[in-house]
């Protein structure tokens, strides 16, 4: 009898460490996707083994999978871990290394990154950031300048065709790079209630509270202790943002990120 429950409590043991497991399987994929919570006019989902389909609200977006935007269309991606990314017009965009690295292939992002959700990398041509526990745009173009603009927190900037050190960004703060950047330009203020108030990746639909909530206080933080020297029109260097919304976007294969280091 004694053996009979003993074999019985093995198998119970057993099958919660199995269904604990899996659970954790399941969570730990899961936070690597993101789901699609807003589309505007033309937005597409391509990936190797469908390639382009439209995309709609709720669809699943997989690492690997690119997501394109047309001319005046617009996008928004939520993560699991409340990461939430929007896309500009005529964008491409993917991410890797379960949601902790995204790559801007072409066009406009706004990142949104909790406070203790780490580091998050955005890649362009020029340069990488790794936003810390902020709020970040980025602009690039293959043949034009890429832009830089740290909303809230900070990030850190390395140049792709360079070994010098990263180069630090704070709120209120842009840098804008010249296409194969091999050294830094200086940095510019930017006037964040100007920016944050006329910018569609913000206004296209309400932010979530805790987004909206930084970009109040960073806005008033700047107000309090203005930056010396005055500050540059992030909309007003030769044109980018004018002219972007006639580029198109190219067409982006599948980006496939290796995954993380063991270790």
């Amino acid at each position: 009898m004694k053996k009979l429950l003993c074999c019985d409590f093995a198998k119970i043991v057993f099958a919660i460490g199995v269904a604990l497991g899996l659970a954790e399987l399941a969570i730990a994929a899961e936070k690597k996707d993101a789901r699609v919570t807003q589309v505007v006019k033309d937005v597409r989902l391509l990936t190797s083994k469908t390639g382009a389909r439209p995309a709609a609200v709720n669809d699943s977006v997989y690492e690997g999978t690119a997501v394109k935007t047309g001319g005046d269309s617009r996008a928004e991606l939520t993560f699991v871990d409340q990461t939430l990314t929007r896309l500009g017009a005529n964008t491409v965009f993917s991410f890797g290394d379960a949601a902790k690295a995204f790559d801007l292939a072409s066009g406009a992002v706004l990142i949104c990154v909790p406070k203790e959700k780490g580091v998050v990398k955005i890649n362009t041509a020029a340069a990488t950031a790794a936003i810390t526990g902020g709020i970040a745009m980025t602009e690039a173009h293959s043949t034009s300048w890429t832009k830089i603009i740290v909303i809230e927190g900070k990030a850190c900037v390395k140049l792709k065709n360079s070994t010098k050190p990263c180069l630090k960004l704070h709120s209120g703060e842009m840098l804008i790079l010249p296409p194969e950047a091999r050294r830094f330009t200086e940095k510019k203020n930017v006037n964040l209630r100007k920016l944050t108030g006329s910018a569609r990746l913000i206004h296209q639909a309400p932010l979530p509270d805790w987004v909206q909530d930084l970009i109040n206080a960073a806005v008033a933080d700047q107000e309090i202790l203005p930056p010396s020297g005055g500050y540059t029109d992030p909309t007003g260097i030769d044109k980018i943002d004018q002219n972007a919304a006639t580029i198109p976007a190219p067409t982006p294969r599948p980006i496939v990120h290796p995954g993380p280091s063991p270790g």
